[in-house]
This record gives structure tokens, sequence and C-alpha cells, in this order.
């Protein structure tokens, strides 16, 4: 989102002089840095939109005949197989915990 200076009400509240001490003369409004984060726990389609958006840059030409649901369903299930498999290693690795379950305990 672009920044947008308003004018017509910097006048307003830069005449006053508890206000103007408060209000640097070259800023701008603009959006917060979380918004978006925000948005997206509100929102969460959007989150799914552009993982869609991402796995159709990564895959190109070969993702021109796949809809959207065929691909959101392919991310589901890699994401589910990534996070099993790590699970399993990191079972594997720290006597049956994940990292999850020794954070909790600490």
């Amino acid at each position: 989102m672009q920044a947008t200076e308003l004018e017509f009400f910097r006048d307003e509240l830069t005449e006053s002089p508890k206000v103007q001490n408060q209000i640097p003369q070259n800023s701008s409004i603009s959006t917060p840095l979380h918004l978006e984060q925000t948005l997206n726990q509100f929102f969460p389609e959007s989150v799914e939109q552009t993982q869609v958006q991402k796995a159709r840059q990564i895959l190109g030409e070969s993702a021109k005949d796949i809809t959207d649901e065929q691909i959101e369903s392919f991310v589901s299930k890699i994401d589910y197989l990534m996070n099993s498999w790590l699970d399993s290693f990191e079972r594997q690795l720290f006597d049956g915990k994940t990292l999850r379950e020794i954070a909790k305990e600490t």
C-alpha cells in the first residue's frame, strides 16, 4: 500500500500548538507493519491464495493445466509429509520427543 499525505487534514492539525509538536512536518500516513499479518489471521484464504500463487510460480509452465484446488491439495499434502517426516526425525534424535515437546518442558 502506498503512503499518502493528507494535506487538508495536516493543515488543521498543525495549526494547534499542542499537535504541531507531535506531528513531524514531513511525515506521511502509512499502514502499520503488522497489518498484513493481522489481516492474514482474520482472512486465511488470502494466505492460501498466496501459497497457490507461489506454487504456480515455482512450477512454471507445468502448472498451467492444474486447477487452484489441485495445487492447494498438493501443497497441503507436501506440508503434512514434511512435518511428519521432520517430527519422526526429531523423535529419533531426541529420545522419542520433538523439539516442540522439549521446548514445552523447559
